[in-house]
């Protein structure tokens, strides 16, 4: 089960990066989207959730806008996500608008099975959670590719102010997004072949290939820019040779 909580009830819900995105807008019904259809109980938000989220909504004076849940990453046990308001032009090709109690929710095709019956409810100090009952996983692979990630990657790229999040696995393929000083640095392919690749294939064998999809080019802080150079935070450093 994923259960995501926010005591900000106006940011929406970044889990992967634990930052808060744009705040919510008022939401009406909209004419312009593509709604899902025969796809019952696909997303739900709580009737006091929605009556929370409109006054808040009410009180940014926007009007028109959607509620957008994405699925951004996915730990050991847990899916991260983003949450966030969108104007209805922005809705994606691979999107359809679920309705729940006066709000529209955008969901991507490729989210949907993950996503259905999740709920977003009200919590008593005011903020907001996701739960999600839908398995993470579906085998052991996956575990053990976040477990590592957890455990051994960041840990190490944290050095540079940096995170790795696995998006998803496909086969023997594992997606990861790189986020703080990772994202744009100029060091990052060395980053990624030499530590995050060879790290995850030597460890969980059915994986053969890692692949970055970040958006380098909207990096804000990345730890080394341009012709800087230095070691990647997961070099592995040669043992010193034997004394005779």
């Amino acid at each position: 089960m994923t259960c995501l909580t926010s005591t900000d009830p106006v940011r929406s819900i970044s889990q992967d990066t634990g930052r808060w995105n744009s705040g919510f807008t008022t939401i009406k019904i909209l004419t312009a989207v593509k709604f899902l259809k025969a796809k019952n109980n696909m997303v739900t938000i709580t009737p006091r959730a929605a009556e929370r989220l409109k006054l808040i909504m009410d009180s940014k004076g926007q009007q028109g806008y959607a509620l957008r849940l994405k699925i951004v990453g996915r730990g050991v046990e847990s899916f991260q996500y983003d949450f966030r308001s969108v104007p209805p032009s922005m809705q994606e090709e691979d999107e359809q608008a679920v309705e729940t109690n006066g709000l529209i929710v955008f969901i991507s095709e490729q989210d949907a099975e993950d996503l259905r019956g999740a709920m977003i409810d009200l919590k008593p100090d005011g903020g907001f959670q996701i739960d999600n009952e839908n398995p993470v996983w579906h085998d052991e692979i996956g575990p053990a590719v976040a477990r590592l990630i957890a455990e051994k990657i960041n840990p190490g790229v944290a050095t540079h102010g940096g995170f790795i999040t696995l998006v998803d696995i496909k086969g023997d393929t594992a997606y990861v997004r790189m986020g703080g000083g990772c994202q744009g640095c100029s060091l990052r392919n060395l980053t990624l072949k030499s530590g995050i690749d060879s790290l995850i294939t030597e460890a969980v064998p059915q994986i053969k290939q890692v692949i970055d999809i970040t958006r380098h080019e909207a990096g804000m802080n990345p730890y080394y820019t341009g012709p800087q150079a230095g070691p990647s935070p997961l070099t592995r450093r040669q043992p010193p040779p034997a004394k005779d």
